[in-house]
């Protein structure tokens, strides 16, 4: 019947089934191709390796293998491949996101064709990292039993060993390093519950020494070491971390129970600062914005280092904390721009902490290596001092009198670290701790410096794609400047007149750089600008009509000197003067960028591009391309100018011609026919004599017409 269900499922939901049955192994479930590359992944891998599977998929397996075993792991490969083997099973390290890695055991099956060529590899990854772990702890601290059992001092134990006998199990035996974790002294004969009750887990989801499934418990049942870690507090104390063995073991006829206790609270916490540094450069990598980054980056801080306070302050153009005097503290707040500006320390190197100087108090000192080098990290105490540093002086005053105000003691040891480069700082890392805590260490500083070169990693990435893009908005802009001006240049050379070029150039301006009004204005005989022609925005109660004729005043001599320079000029507000045939539109300008378009031969024109007061407008922008533009509209004008005036010269030069070819042709040829007449005259009567004296004066007459058309054309 089961056979038959079975068959009765089509065969796609039969597929989808079984890889929703895969992906709920704890195991990881592979398979490659012929060259290693992942083709199939289940999502136990994302839950060993922190990586996504599609993603991963089309990756090499080599990829993920720790660099120490790599060569080990290829020649393993090809060992199998080529030995004709079908299985191969080893362990090794695999990479995780974190940046650690995870001790695996592979199981592999090799895929081959007909042929018998290698096609691909399948099976699975088991992750042993805890119990090659835990194998490896126990070991280790049998060794230790054996030394408690050769009798050596505890006091050269490097851990805590306890040994507990007898059916209440009551101290026999301790090291002082028990004594030191659990808080107070252990006496000999104290039962085991006393110190099982001191080291209560601070977390209930982690397996405690003591409880029916406890580590002891276990231990006595199985008659098997038993191994975990857990964290503990003591008092008002820091959390430790410890890593805990309990073996139980007979010695001359009496079972005893060993704890051994080691304090791995700098390991977890090294490790802690690993993962969370290599979360955070992962995310900069990522492109996650600045002000995440910092948020993480304080917050990773805060919680590694057990500090009181981290905060990033804001640099301003001149290098300082904002809203501070060099070396004087200041109220709370920071800016939300960072400007440029030098760093507070010129020498250091990017990332690097400074100080603000030698304290005064109880905290004051300098912290491991800080002398090294000018910029490292050192510890200040309450702020005060005056060090190489004023820029840091101001941060450790400012944390001391913002956060700390209310403290009786003031002495605090702050540690700071600028992020950004040299050149360009963006703010400072400041890290403070209050008195009671203890000072930073060479590995503390060094982990924070290396947050800091992550931070400026990452700024200086946001600040190249922000150059990246403002330079390529900048070449699309330019572009379509460049466009703008090809279609105005069209326009303009077959312009009837000059005001319709000049509407043309003022339309296309306006369009171009989004503001609400350009204008073309020429200068009259006292030096203002009359608006000749007007481009006005949609939406706007006025039209073009109601601005041609006004007078724009410039009373500042410096624009004036600059416009007769032929430069560009920024005016705040745009004067515009009307008279009672003109009045002025109740709609003030503002914000006007004046470019001047030099036209030989005429007066000097202007384009003027504004924005209406009142409305948050941003200046003009891409001045030079606003200028580029204007000179290519000078240059077309200039052009139909030219046209024009060579029409001209072609018409006083056909003029020329026809006033000598009638001076040299017709004149002369009817003079010439005027004295025959005159000579007949004298041969035929007076009748005849009388027509042909008439028909001569009128030859004179029309002589005389010519002449003054000749006259006319040589002086039109």
């Amino acid at each position: 019947m089961i056979s038959s269900a079975s068959d009765a499922v089509p065969l796609p939901d039969r597929g989808q089934d079984a890889l929703r049955l895969l992906d709920t192994l704890g195991e990881v479930v592979f398979q490659t191709d012929a060259e290693g590359r992942w083709t199939y992944l289940n999502r136990a891998w994302t839950r060993l390796t922190g990586f996504e599977i599609g993603p991963s998929l089309g990756s090499r397996f080599l990829d993920y293998v720790h660099p120490d075993e790599l060569q080990h792991t290829i020649a393993l490969f090809m060992a199998v491949v080529a030995g004709g083997a079908d299985h191969c099973h080893h362990e090794t390290r695999y990479r995780t996101r974190d940046g650690s890695y995870r001790r695996v055991q592979i199981r592999a099956m090799v895929i081959r064709d007909d042929a018998g060529e290698v096609v691909g590899n399948t099976g699975t990854i088991l992750d042993v990292t805890a119990s090659r772990h835990g194998t490896e702890t126990i070991g280790e601290h049998a060794a230790l039993l054996e030394l408690v059992s050769a009798q050596a001092p505890g006091g050269d134990l490097p851990v805590g060993v306890a040994l507990y006998g007898g059916a209440d199990r009551r101290l026999r035996r301790a090291s002082p390093v028990i004594d030191r974790i659990a808080g107070r002294p252990q006496r000999i004969g104290t039962p085991l519950a006393h110190l099982v009750e001191l080291l209560r887990p601070v977390d209930p989801r982690q397996r405690s020494l003591g409880g029916p499934w406890g580590l002891i418990s276990t231990a006595i049942t199985t008659r098997q070491a038993q191994t975990g870690d857990i964290d503990i507090t003591v008092g008002n104390g820091p959390v430790l971390s410890l890593r805990v063995s309990v073996i139980p073991y007979a010695q001359d006829g009496d079972d005893l129970l060993a704890l051994v206790l080691a304090d791995v609270t700098d390991l977890r916490r090294a490790e802690r600062r690993q993962a969370g540094l290599a979360r955070l450069g992962d995310h900069a990598v990522s492109g996650h914005d600045v002000d995440s980054l910092v948020a993480e980056a304080t917050a990773l801080v805060t919680s590694t280092l057990d500090a009181t306070e981290c905060e990033l302050i804001r640099l301003d153009d001149g290098g300082m904390p904002t809203g501070t005097e060099a070396g004087t503290g200041a109220g709370p707040g920071t800016s939300p721009v960072a400007g440029p500006g030098t760093a507070p320390a010129a020498d250091a190197a990017p990332g690097a902490a400074t100080a603000p100087g030698a304290g005064t108090g109880r905290g004051a000192g300098t912290a491991p290596g800080a002398g090294a080098e000018p910029g490292l990290a050192v510890e200040s105490g309450g702020g005060r001092g005056a060090g190489p540093g004023a820029g840091a002086a101001a941060v450790s005053a400012r944390l001391a009198e913002t956060r700390y105000a209310s403290h009786s003691d003031s002495d605090l040891t702050i540690l700071t670290v600028r992020i950004g480069s040299r050149w360009s700082p963006y703010g400072l890392l400041a890290i403070a701790r209050s008195p009671q805590s203890r000072r930073f260490t060479e590995d503390e500083t060094t982990f924070v410096q290396s947050v800091a070169h992550v931070l400026t990693a990452a700024i200086e990435r946001e600040r190249a794609e922000h150059e990246l893009r403002r330079l390529y908005e900048r070449a699309e802009r330019g572009n379509a400047w460049l466009a703008a001006s090809a279609r105005m240049t069209a326009a303009v050379l077959v312009a009837p007149d000059q005001v319709t070029a000049f509407d043309t150039v003022a339309a296309l301006a306006r369009q171009m750089a989004g503001v609400d009004l350009a204008t073309v204005a020429v200068p009259d005989e006292n030096g203002n600008l009359v608006v000749t022609t007007a481009d006005i925005a949609a939406g706007l109660p006025v039209g073009p009509e109601a601005l041609r004729g006004l007078t724009i005043r410039l009373s500042d001599e410096r624009a004036l000197d600059e416009l007769a320079r032929g430069a560009m000029v920024i005016l705040d507000h745009l004067d515009l003067r009307g008279s009672r045939l003109t009045p002025v539109p109740d709609l003030p300008f503002a914000t006007a960028l004046v470019v001047p378009m030099r036209i030989t031969g005429n007066a000097p024109a202007t384009l003027i591009l504004c924005n209406r007061a009142g409305l948050e407008h941003h200046q003009p922008r891409d001045h030079d391309l606003v200028q580029a533009f204007a000179n290519d509209a000078s240059l077309a004008l200039e052009l139909v100018h030219a046209q024009q005036e060579r029409a001209r010269l072609a018409v006083f030069k056909d003029r020329d011609r026809i006033a000598r070819d009638l001076h040299d042709q017709v004149i002369q040829r009817l003079f010439a026919v005027g004295l025959q007449l005159q000579s007949l005259i004298r041969l035929i009567g007076d009748l005849a004599a009388a027509r042909l004296t008439a028909a001569t004066n009128a030859l004179d007459q029309t002589i005389d017409d010519i002449r003054r058309t000749i006259f006319n054309l040589q002086t039109g």
